[in-house]
């Protein structure tokens, strides 16, 4: 009964949308010069889709995992893009400061590029023995001082030519998204030029499309989608160091697997705490809950630049960005706070919109502030949090912040997603001038 309830919901929906594209397109005089209803959530679609799925460069993955594994991994990365374009702002910022580090450090000896450094940083580079068995990834603090301890690796020299050869992204597709991208922005301002309504989907669009023309921007040298690391030889079985790399920054607050384990083992419970719920729940609401929660646990673990490396990993985690100075952490989360300030404000441009409803309108307006203010709030709150972990600070104080950090990043995705509905929802009542096109000959100069 309730399934068949559901059906008649989506079919009701479905022919709503279909009478308002046969009116509008009935309406227009001229349907050279109309749009669809289809033709606005295709175009804003398609958008978001090369905005999002082709910007993300995701670090690369086990050397084991099939097609699907990583498939799931580069959606699970892509989904918190779409929920919090900011994080994966504040990731690729944190990125490019480590692997600029790198490439300084080895331009003089290897004549290394901005491209080695992120290479080498999202993994590039696996250890392993005589009989091809994986030992550990490689950081680029072992390259010199393993190599040069009596010849203990045979490290090759690969060229920046050889890692973008490894890269599903050439030139070509990025000119395309950048195209693609390109275009939908110019067709925005050309509707405000001609005075032509710009629907609520499109400013959340262009909100994504200018994000991503940055994320683009910060991971340009960055290899994309790379399936498998190159293979570095051991020579001898002799253990080397710990790579001092990974502890030139130490951060003891969040580094669980050097003892100061309150963080890691936290996300550890509740993921595991999610799991168990999973088994008891039904499927949809299983999934929902369990993704919501992986959404706030990987927010948390960005904003705290928590994901770090044990020896004899033989991946860097999803979203490891290398080991940052408090100065670095520093500069980084106030230029990530600087663009989701711009990410919200564009959702703003809507403000003086006409809305279905009088609380829709609120309600954008309301969700357009949270967008703007929270990230700050949260970054904020995460730098004091992550502080106090091994302050000493009551444990009921730190207990709260935590508690706060997932009360508001709660209320981002809430604001964020009702966003995106709200988009799609407005759609049921366009005016009709939202469905006529640019004239873009009244852009060539004549006489």
């Amino acid at each position: 009964m309730a399934s068949d309830t559901h059906s008649q919901t989506i079919d009701q929906l479905v022919s709503s949308f279909a009478v308002i594209d046969r009116r509008t397109s009935a309406s227009c005089n001229d349907l050279n010069n109309c749009r669809t209803l289809w033709n606005i959530i295709w175009s804003c679609f398609a958008t978001i889709i090369a905005c999002t799925w082709v910007a993300i460069h995701p670090n690369i993955a086990d050397d084991d995992h099939g097609l699907i594994e990583k498939t799931l991994r580069h959606v699970e990365v892509t989904s918190l893009a779409v929920l919090a374009p900011e994080a994966i702002i504040l990731w690729a910022i944190r990125q490019l400061i480590v692997a600029r580090k790198i490439k300084m450090s080895y331009k003089t000896t290897r004549g290394w590029t901005l491209t080695h450094g992120f290479f080498a940083l999202m993994g590039g580079f696996l250890l392993v023995d005589k009989r091809n068995n994986p030992l550990r990834t490689l950081m680029p603090d072992e390259i010199e001082s393993t190599s040069s301890a009596g010849d203990n690796i045979d490290f090759p020299d690969i060229t920046e030519e050889e890692i973008q050869d490894k890269s599903k992204s050439d030139t070509l597709s990025k000119g395309l998204v950048i195209l693609q991208t390109g275009w939908f922005v110019l067709q925005c301002v050309a509707r405000w030029i001609q005075r032509l309504p710009v629907t609520e989907l499109e400013v959340v669009t262009l909100a994504y499309a200018v994000l991503n023309f940055v994320t683009y921007a910060l991971w340009w040298y960055k290899p994309r989608d790379v399936q498998r690391p190159c293979r570095v030889l051991q020579k001898s079985t002799v253990r080397s160091r710990a790579p001092a790399y990974v502890t030139q920054y130490p951060i003891p607050a969040v580094s669980a697997r050097r003892g100061h384990g309150t963080f890691n083992q936290a996300i550890k419970i509740v993921t595991h705490v999610a799991a168990a719920v999973a088994a008891y729940t039904l499927v949809v609401l299983i999934y929902g809950v369990y993704s919501m929660i992986g959404v706030i646990m990987a927010l948390i673990r960005l904003a705290a630049a928590d994901e770090d490396i044990e020896y004899g990993d033989t991946r860097v985690p999803s979203f490891y960005s290398g080991p940052l100075s408090g100065n670095e952490r520093l500069v980084s989360a106030l230029a990530a706070g600087v663009v989701a300030a711009i990410f919200g404000a564009i959702h703003c441009i809507a403000w003086p919109f006409q809305f279905p409803t009088v609380g829709e309108q609120f309600m954008w307006r309301i969700c357009s502030i949270a967008i703007i203010s929270l990230p700050a709030l949260i970054l904020l709150l995460t730098g004091r949090w992550v502080k106090g972990q091994d302050s000493n600070h009551p444990l009921g104080l730190r207990s709260s912040f935590g508690s706060i950090l997932v009360v508001l990043g709660l209320a981002y995705l809430g604001a964020r997603i009702a966003l995106i509905v709200e988009a799609f929802v407005s759609l049921r009542a366009l005016p009709i001038e939202a469905y006529q096109t640019v004239s873009w000959t009244t852009f060539i100069p004549h006489i």
